[in-house]
This record gives structure tokens, sequence and C-alpha cells, in this order.
């Protein structure tokens, strides 16, 4: 081979590199598909076996004389709550008022009840 075609050949080959270079580098870069700008929240709630209720302030069995009482409830495990007061007046007779209901869904809550019985 001349050595005039052994330059053109050089010259040919080192063009070809330049070019696949400036190609190679205007390509997108990858990226990870996995990776979003979103964020998920994922919320777990832990139900026990048997519903929990616990009354604050008063004691189980307590007798009022009087009027105007606050106690208050948590609960949890319940698909509904529901707050009763039971009053025997002088005479013996028994009557039932519902305070407080509500449709909880199992979640943990708690209500702060006042009542006056007139």
């Amino acid at each position: 081979m001349k050595k005039t075609q052994k330059k053109i050949l050089g010259f040919s080959g080192l063009l070809l590199v330049a070019a696949m270079t400036v190609f190679a580098a205007y390509l997108p870069v990858p990226e990870a598909s996995a990776t979003t700008a979103l964020t998920d929240v994922i919320k777990v709630r832990v139900v026990g076996a048997v519903p929990d209720v616990n009354i604050n302030n008063i004691n189980y069995g307590e007798i009022f004389t009087s009027t105007g009482h606050a106690f208050g409830i948590d609960y949890e495990n319940a698909e509904n709550v529901k707050v009763t007061l039971q009053y025997t007046n002088v005479a013996g007779e028994v009557t039932t008022d519902v305070l407080a209901e509500t449709y909880s869904d199992y979640y943990t809550g708690s209500y702060n009840v006042y009542f006056v019985k007139e």
C-alpha cells in the first residue's frame, strides 16, 4: 500500500471515530425505570381480637345522686360505639338515654361526654 493511501485510510478512520464520539455524546442518559417523583403512603392498622373500651373519670358501678357529670371513653376495634345512661328515679322507675352514638369502623377514638339528667 502506498503512503498516500495509508494517510487517507488513517484520516478516514480518525474521522469515523470522531463522528461516533459526537453521536454517543448526544445519546440520552439511561435512567432506572423504577424511580419516580411520587411517594406512596401505606397505613397499617392492627386490630385486636376483641373490642377494648376504657371509661375515664368514672368507676364501674359508681352511683351518682346529683346531675352534671363528665367522663371520657377511649375505644378501639368496635364497629359502632353507643354511650347510654341508665337512670333510676326515686320511685324505682328505670329509664335509659342514649348520650352518644357513632359508627367508628374499627378505628381507635375517644369521646368526652357531659350529661345532665333532669
